[in-house]
């Protein structure tokens, strides 16, 4: 009784070292969890704050770059205005202030707003004054330029390029619209000659039956009329007799269905003629209708091909009048736009390498959903719109209006050709 006593109280007394032991135990992972805790909210402050100062940093380096630009523009801008301002031609002077000189102000302008030290605001605003005094200026002498051919050049130009396309499509449309009829005609004529073939045969071969049954006939006649010469001879009539008339029958007998079928034939065949002439009427109208068509569409075709000579015309001898009195006048609006900040232009080589098949595809098949490309090129939806996105920057398609469908801006694999020139 005392051995039980004494195991008992020594289990208890196990018991609670060790629960003691449990409890210390959990109040030291409680502590490092608690240390752990504050090293965390320590590490997401230090991360938050070193982001903070990294996009501080990021943010001043895009100022101090937004900064040298716009004094770089600047800078550019004043050289455009000089050359402008030392132009000795005036019409070409006035020519080019119209193209350049309000985006020079605007410009000017814009920098004015973004630039910090007053020094070059001031540099800026400068330009601004002098962009105003030369329009000014040119206002006084603008009487006698809207007379000169550089007046209208602008405007007769954009006019007769976009009369020029225009002209293009239509001649290309009736071209294909042309061979399409010329292929109909030609498959006309071809099913009216073997239809007059066939009528040849037939009618030679119904010619070649009446030729037959015809023949059939005299030999009847002939055997007939041998059987009357032999029984004149030999006076034995009633002999004779039976025999002739069996011959008589079975001759009957034996060419009747040729005579019945015969006598179908020519029923038939006047029947065919009458079908034979009315298809043919139908045939050689619908060819002289083709005919006609095809004539339209040429005459057509000659008169836009005329007007699109005439148009190429009118805009060389233009030229040529804008050439005579200012003969380096391209190379000097090069020089001046040299100066001028414009939106860099997309590279083929920073488009998709699908961007060029995607382009060809939509022409060929008139048709400008994202689909179409997703399932062509077997692949995702997200690359096919970036795809057909690239396809609109760069002026081949139109902007997406809802759930209409883009339009189509580039018809032709001709002028896909030189946009990819011009990419390149």
């Amino acid at each position: 009784m005392k051995t039980d006593t004494l195991l008992n109280l020594y289990q208890s007394y196990t018991l609670t070292k060790v629960s003691e032991l449990n409890k210390q135990s959990l109040i030291a992972l409680y502590a490092q969890n608690e240390q752990l805790s504050q090293l965390n909210e320590e590490l997401t402050r230090a991360n938050r704050t070193t982001e903070q100062i990294l996009r501080n940093q990021i943010k001043e380096i895009e100022q101090k770059e937004k900064r040298r630009y716009f004094k770089n523009m600047t800078f550019n801008l004043s050289q455009a205005l000089d050359l402008l301002e030392n132009e000795e031609n005036v019409n070409f002077r006035l020519f080019a202030s119209g193209l350049f000189l309000s985006p020079i102000r605007d410009m000017a302008k814009d920098a004015v707003q973004e630039l910090e030290e007053i020094a070059d605001k001031e540099y800026a605003q400068n330009i601004v004054k002098r962009t105003n005094v030369l329009t000014e200026s040119d206002k006084t002498i603008y009487d006698s330029y809207k007379n000169t051919p550089w007046a209208t050049f602008l405007s007769i130009k954009s006019q007769i390029e976009q009369d020029l396309k225009t002209k293009k499509k239509e001649i290309r449309q009736i071209s294909d619209h042309l061979n399409e009829k010329e292929i109909i005609t030609k498959k006309y004529k071809e099913k009216e000659k073997k239809t007059k073939k066939a009528e040849g045969f037939e009618n030679s071969t119904n010619e070649g039956n009446g030729k037959g049954c015809m023949g059939c006939f005299i030999t009847t006649i002939v055997l007939l009329s041998l059987f009357t010469i032999g029984t004149y001879c030999t006076q034995d009539y009633y002999l004779t007799k039976g025999g002739i008339v069996l011959l008589v029958l079975s001759i009957l007998t034996y060419f009747s269905p040729i005579i019945v079928k015969y006598l179908k034939k020519v029923e038939s065949l006047a029947g065919n003629d009458t079908k034979a002439n009315t298809k043919d009427e139908t045939l050689e109208n619908e060819i002289e209708s083709l005919e006609n068509e095809i004539k339209s569409l040429s005459d057509e075709l000659t008169n836009l091909k005329q007007e699109e000579t005439r148009l190429t015309t009118q805009y060389n001898e233009l030229l040529q009048e804008i050439t005579a009195d200012c003969p380096k006048w391209e190379s000097k609006l090069s020089e001046i736009a040299e100066f001028i900040p414009h939106k860099e232009k997309k590279k083929l080589a920073n488009l998709d390498p699908l961007f060029t098949e995607a382009a060809k595809l939509i022409i060929k098949k008139k048709d400008t959903s994202i689909s179409l490309i997703q399932r062509k090129f077997a692949i995702g939806y997200n690359r096919a719109a970036r795809i057909m996105n690239q396809l609109e920057e760069c002026g081949i398609v139109g902007t997406e209006e809802g759930s209409k469908s883009r339009q189509l801006l580039c018809e032709a694999e001709e002028e896909l050709s030189e946009l990819i020139k011009v990419l390149t």
